[in-house]
């Protein structure tokens, strides 16, 4: 098999069909994902179990890759295939032979209003220091919504930007910018130690691909204290999942002292879900946004998280939303069916009765801590 070959052929068709997704198994014709739903890869021969090991020692380009595979029995990876750019890859065993998933991703960086991203992470992409949280479920769009605002950096500002990523997913190209991105497994053995040395490496600005343990939080928080911008992405489901998640990393008797150090230095979580468009032509993120006011600094060192859902529903002047009139306002700008709205919504019910003209209380605007 001629591994660049067919991997070109499979990306040029499910490009061709608007999919997201590659999925490659031994023994199998490929699948590959549109518009969420699976389908096989018509054309495309059964690749065989020695084709499959052969495409990923291919993609297993460093020695860490294969290394992490045989101890953790799955890696992570990017790459690069002519025509297509940076691509990620999951390689993992099943029933004791190789599969793998690929990701298709964006060549080109998209821009802030072809993600039809909140205003307001403009104001938090060009500040000077502080924390930014973007999350979501697993392949909702974080990574494209952070590297959107490391570009948005590179076009306006001369900054070093220093990106920790595993894999590294867009490449990119210096503008006003010096950008330096290292790839755990190539470039460093993880998150924590690629933190410590980025403290000697005099960046302005921080990428944190994920946070997934304490201490990569906490060298995220310490980053922000001492004066830069970190911008960071994890799997938590709506901004109340984000506190939740994050205190799970800790012991009990340290959590206070973790919400107080939230309070201080946050600048804005944005969690993102993405939506079916009503035209069939792929998806589009609904977004909840949360910006430190003095109202939710004292509700996050309270650890009152039942108020940041009402707090956001009236903070429209911070820049904030609910989950709700996210998808409220792509429904009637007939972006989404009111199906697909009310199946995004956490709180169906609440969003029928806003649907129906009743409202939930005004807890005003405040202003914002550390601007």
């Amino acid at each position: 098999m001629d591994v660049n070959t067919f991997l070109k052929s499979c990306l040029d068709r499910v490009i061709s069909q608007k999919g997201t997704d590659l999925y490659i198994k031994s023994d199998s014709k490929p699948y590959y994902r549109a518009s969420n739903q699976l389908k096989s890869l018509d054309g495309i021969a059964v690749v065989s179990a020695d084709d499959m090991n052969a495409i990923a020692q291919h993609l297993m380009r460093h020695t860490s890759h294969a290394e992490v595979l045989e101890r953790e029995r799955s890696v992570d990876l990017s790459f690069v295939v002519e025509g297509h750019g940076r691509l990620r890859a999951n390689i993992f065993y099943q029933q004791g032979e190789l599969s793998c998933v690929i990701r298709i991703a964006w060549k080109e960086i998209p821009s802030f209003e072809e993600l039809r991203l909140p205003p307001v992470l403009k104001k938090w992409a060009l500040s000077e220091r502080g924390l930014v949280v973007i999350s979501g479920a697993a392949s909702s769009g974080k990574s494209t919504t952070a590297n959107a605002m490391i570009n948005l950096i590179n076009e306006n500002l001369e900054k070093h930007i220093i990106t920790i990523e595993d894999p590294i997913e867009f490449s990119h190209v210096p503008k006003r910018s010096l950008i330096n991105q290292r790839e755990i497994g190539q470039d460093a053995p993880s998150f924590v130690s690629a933190l410590r040395a980025a403290a000697r490496q005099a960046p302005d600005v921080v990428f944190i691909g994920e946070i997934r343990d304490a201490e990569t939080f906490a060298s995220a928080l310490q980053a922000a204290e001492i004066g830069r911008l970190v911008i960071s992405t994890l799997h938590a489901r709506s901004v109340v999942h984000v506190f939740e998640r994050l205190l799970s990393f800790f012991p009990t008797e340290e959590r206070t002292r973790v919400l107080m150090d939230i309070s201080y230095h946050l600048n804005v979580i944005v969690s993102e879900r993405l939506v079916p468009r009503q035209d069939g032509k792929g998806y589009v993120p609904a977004f909840e946004v949360l910006t430190m006011t003095a109202t939710v600094a004292d509700a996050v060192r309270e650890q009152r998280f039942d108020k940041l859902v009402p707090i956001m529903q009236n903070g429209t002047a911070d820049g904030m939303q609910t989950l709700n009139q996210s998808l409220i306002s792509l429904k009637e700008q007939s972006l989404i069916s009111e199906v697909e709205m009310y199946r995004a919504s956490d709180k169906p019910q609440e969003l029928s009765l806003k649907m129906r003209g009743f409202s939930f209380g005004n807890q005003g605007s405040n202003k914002i801590i550390g601007t």
